[in-house]
């Protein structure tokens, strides 16, 4: 929107001076000169808009970005905790997903007692993972990603529970196949 507003003031003693016609002008009232100065205003209504993109990123992927940047640095005891970050982004997507297929399956009210039954989400836990199947209908142990991750889970407990470093190769396999591992579940 725009407006335009013009002013007429005395030339001479700068009086405002209203309801004028151009071709009839008066004396000012106030020193009688009829010379006239003008005031052009002029207003311009812009109107702004802006758009915001939100990227989510959940908190596995954010631990396997990590545990990738960790990776880069090369050094034994980056790749190792490169390593065990992988395998609690895995942890935390297959609670995730086990929350999910139980509220799916009308089995929600007893999450607590079966995450009582199984210490954690380790793919060593076939009772685990054949509940998962079961549950799901879907064999993840078939999946190509289910080997090497349940040997870079050993490396993973030899780097928590003997003091073991990884090399670049464990860290790098094991980044893979979380990734993969993840990215699966979020199906």
């Amino acid at each position: 929107m725009s407006s335009i507003t013009t002013d007429t003031y005395c030339g001479k003693c700068g009086e405002p001076i209203y309801n004028e016609d151009s071709h009839n002008r008066k004396p000012c009232p106030k020193c009688g000169a009829t010379s006239r100065k003008y005031s052009l205003t002029a207003s311009v209504t812009v109107a702004v808009s802006a758009s915001v993109k939100a990227t989510v990123v959940l908190y596995p992927q954010s631990l396997l970005d990590t545990a990738e940047s960790l990776i880069s640095k090369g050094d034994e005891l980056s790749l190792s905790m490169a390593v065990i970050l992988c395998h609690t982004a895995c942890d935390i997507a297959a609670d995730r997903a086990f929350s999910s297929i139980l509220d799916s399956n009308s089995l929600g009210h007893i999450k607590k007692e079966l995450r009582a039954m199984f210490s954690g989400y380790s793919p060593n836990n076939d009772r685990l993972w054949n509940l998962y199947s079961a549950l799901s209908g879907e064999k993840i142990q078939h999946k190509p990603f289910w080997t090497p991750l349940k040997k870079s889970y050993d490396c993973r407990t030899d780097i928590v529970h003997k003091g073991k470093m990884a090399d670049m190769k464990q860290a790098t396999i094991t980044h893979k196949e979380a990734t993969s591992f993840v990215a699966y579940l979020k199906q």
